[in-house]
């Protein structure tokens, strides 16, 4: 199995994990997004990449959850001139992509809402159906 291949943290204690699990339930979101790429004989081709990301104005949040992934990356502080004018708080993303994302969201799963798990479902299920490598090395079937 791909995801095999990324170490998990050993910030993933039961009790970080669930924590982790209730931030990404309430602020987090999963995806199985096209992504279009060129050939080196210029022919292009689209494969599903696979994302986790956390949005939020909780810089300190995100980066505990950062930290405690032991995955990812925090982008940020993101302030539009439209927030400037609102007087709105600058905005944090946490991303982990790919295999990462995978690794993670397993970890997580148990802790779960029915909703999320629906997420990660359908975005598995495009991920695995998309052309390139990622096909050969996920072979998890996603269960209670």
């Amino acid at each position: 199995m791909y995801a095999e291949s990324v170490r998990s943290s050993e910030h993933w204690t039961r009790e970080n994990l669930a924590w982790m699990a209730g931030l990404f339930e309430g602020e987090g979101y999963v995806q199985g997004r096209p992504r279009s790429y060129k050939r080196a004989d210029g022919r292009s081709f689209t494969t599903i990449g696979y994302r986790l990301a956390i949005t939020m104005t909780d810089e300190d949040i995100i980066r505990r959850f950062h930290r405690l992934a032991g995955v990812g990356n925090v982008n940020g502080p993101r302030l539009s001139p439209s927030m400037v004018a609102k007087n709105q708080q600058p905005i944090y993303d946490y991303t982990a992509n790919g295999a990462e994302a995978y690794a993670l969201m397993m970890a997580l799963w148990s802790w779960l809402g029915e909703r999320r798990k629906g997420q990660i479902r359908t975005a598995t299920e495009a991920w695995l159906r998309s052309s390139g490598h990622w096909r050969r090395k996920i072979a998890t079937t996603l269960t209670d």
